[in-house]
C-alpha cells in the first residue's frame, strides 16, 4: 500500500476484526520507501515487541 500523504491511518484485520492498529505516516522520505538505519531499528523492535507472538519472526504465524 502507498501513502501519498502524512497522517494517521487506522488499520483493522478483516479476518480478526479485534486486531488493530496505527501507521503513522510523518514525512516525505517514509512515503517513498526510504527509511534511515535508526527508523529501521525501531520498527524492528516494536515488532518483535508486539507483532511476534502472533505473526512469528518470519511472518508466518503462529497457531492462536
Amino acid at each position: 500500500m502507498k501513502f501519498t500523504k502524512p497522517g494517521r491511518y487506522t488499520y483493522i484485520d478483516k479476518e480478526h476484526p479485534w486486531a488493530y492498529g496505527e501507521l503513522i505516516v510523518a514525512d516525505a522520505e517514509a512515503q517513498n520507501g526510504l527509511y534511515t538505519e535508526e527508523q529501521a531499528a525501531r520498527g524492528k523492535a516494536t515488532y518483535t515487541e508486539r507483532c511476534t507472538s502472533c505473526h512469528g519472526d518470519d511472518l508466518g504465524g503462529r497457531d492462536p
